[in-house]
């Protein structure tokens, strides 16, 4: 046997990073969810547009670069904080994808006049 070989890196860095991948896909989206739930899907109007245009790109790039951390992440001493942002990342991905899909769908409310 060979004493000189080093041990793996645990990788509990990849776990904590999904986790904060994690909150950024999940918890705009969430305010975003809270404030047309409490004032209607047309209240704020260009505010609500440019939010779902600006982050839902990058609540999706958020969410997969957290799962892809998460999966990582689950052989690490962290694994709690890796469940559980892989489950955050599914919902902020599956939210971004709504609400682009929402966007796309939806007629212009600005228009420029020549």
């Amino acid at each position: 046997m060979n004493n000189n070989q080093q041990p793996k890196p645990d990788p509990k860095g990849k776990a904590i990073a999904s986790f904060i991948f994690a909150c950024i896909s999940v918890v705009p989206q969430a305010i975003m969810v809270l404030l047309i739930s409490r004032s209607g899907p047309h209240a704020g109007g260009i505010i609500v547009e440019g939010f779902q245009v600006l982050y839902s790109p990058i609540g999706m790039m958020s969410a997969i670069l957290g799962l892809i951390l998460g999966i990582m992440g689950l052989k690490s001493t962290k694994r709690n904080f890796a469940v559980i942002s892989i489950i955050l990342c599914i919902i902020g991905l599956l939210w971004s994808l709504y609400f682009l899909s929402q966007f796309r769908s939806s007629e212009p409310s600005l228009y420029i006049i020549l």
